[in-house]
């Protein structure tokens, strides 16, 4: 069988890097974010990061990021087509209709991998594929965790989970990567920075990125207050 995706999917490099071209037209810092974008020939970069603390066990929040199918939007339930119409989702994500998870059926460098899609409804209905990926390392003693997540096509899905996973977007890539190191204080440190590509006319040029800035300060701000939530929530996740 020939193989229809590189190693490059388990690299570590962003799309920021995988662009040598890259010219970066706008940066801004609001709060504890960092915004940047950039642009190569047609397509358009956007980079958004954030550092931030959580009183909780490793273990923890490594399992709340990874609980895709509790964070969704109830409001949704009708729109569901392959998961439970009852199902409450005990955490608010404004956007999710539901995500599946699909075991990795390929021999992969990395053991750790699943595939998720993501039914997303924003300006229209989004099918979006993921590979996940978990690494540790071991720093001084204690144990990093790192997270990396990016889009894939439908035949690397195909490849990787045997599945027919037909995706349906508008960005061309995305990619994120979470690192969660243990502090001397007790805390988890929480780095997170998501990246997306497009040549969508609307949002390729300078003039929008403003607007695409405020949406992904509000997307992340929500993500990092759910996770807060998750994490020392009673509810049965």
């Amino acid at each position: 069988m020939t193989c229809l995706f590189s190693t490059s999917l388990f690299a570590s490099a962003s799309i920021f890097q995988s662009h040598k071209n890259l010219e970066i037209d706008k940066t801004e810092k609001r709060n504890n974010l960092e915004l940047k974008t950039g642009k190569v020939d047609d397509t358009r970069v956007y980079h958004v990061s954030v550092k931030t603390y959580y009183k909780t066990t490793l273990e923890k929040l490594t399992q709340s990021i990874l609980n895709f199918p509790s964070r969704c939007n109830n409001e949704y339930k009708d729109l569901r087509e392959h998961t439970d119409k009852n199902f409450d989702c005990p955490f608010h994500n404004p956007n999710m209709i539901e995500t599946l998870s699909h075991k990795v059926t390929k021999e992969l460098p990395n053991d750790k991998a699943i595939v998720v899609t993501r039914y997303v409804n924003n300006r229209g209905r989004h099918v979006v594929n993921e590979l996940v990926t978990l690494d540790k390392k071991n720093i001084a003693g204690r144990d990093m965790v790192m997270i990396h997540i990016q889009s894939i096509s439908d035949a690397e899905a195909k490849e990787l989970t045997g599945k027919d996973l037909v995706g349906k977007v508008a960005l061309k890539r995305t990619w994120a990567k979470f690192t969660l190191y243990p502090t001397d204080d007790g805390r988890i440190e929480f780095k997170y920075t998501y990246e997306m590509e497009t040549d969508h006319w609307l949002i390729n040029k300078s003039v929008a990125a403003s607007s695409v800035f405020d949406n992904m300060e509000n997307s992340l701000n929500t993500f990092v207050k759910t996770l807060t939530d998750m994490t020392v929530t009673e509810k049965k996740i």
